[in-house]
């Protein structure tokens, strides 16, 4: 007898089932398929549940994240650029001891500008919230510029012309966007 080789078929015969016995505890959970189990009384039930919720009710506002913490990571941001940026240019003037062109020395002031406003911000918020929010603002708008001025200081023109568009189109939207309708 010869027997023939198919690539596709494969023949698997499994070994027959067999009961395995369990040892009796103290404790008897019945399996949960089993229709002719009744639960225990010594273990927990879970609780009924919950009613469907109306559908006339107005949804539940979700969140994703806590509001407090969205609105500090900008502020962080910035003022780890300015940090980082701050270390740098310390370092590089004690190396060279020359005098840096006008945009540089732009640069150096809005990080002292946005850092000042950040840190002041954070410490009246509590005490005076508009005004805090407000420094707050602007401490974002002088990073958020000294970040732009730093990273176009090396561009060609015409990318710094694309770059300040991008700027000044991002300014725009967030006005447009934050401004109150007229009622």
């Amino acid at each position: 007898m010869e027997m023939e080789m198919r690539p596709f078929e494969t023949v698997v015969q499994l070994p027959p089932v067999v009961e395995e016995q369990r040892p009796e505890s103290a404790l008897q959970v019945p399996h949960p398929l089993d229709p002719a189990a009744k639960p225990s009384e010594s273990l927990a039930q879970a609780p009924p549940p919950s009613p469907r919720p109306r559908l006339d009710a107005p949804p539940e506002l979700v969140i994703p994240r806590n509001a407090q913490q969205q609105d500090l990571e900008l502020p962080n941001l910035v003022v780890a650029f300015s940090l980082t940026a701050a270390f740098e240019i310390a370092f590089r003037c004690a190396q060279t001891r020359e005098h840096y062109p006008k945009t540089f020395q732009l640069l150096c002031l809005l990080m002292v500008f946005a850092l000042a406003f950040l840190v002041v911000a954070k410490y009246i918020v509590a005490n005076y919230p508009k005004p805090g929010r407000l420094l707050e603002h602007a401490g974002l708008l002088c990073g958020v510029t000294a970040f732009f001025v730093a990273i176009t200081a090396a561009f060609s023109l015409c990318l710094k012309l694309i770059s300040w568009m991008v700027y000044a189109l991002s300014l725009l939207a967030i006005s447009i966007c934050n401004f109150p309708p007229p009622v």
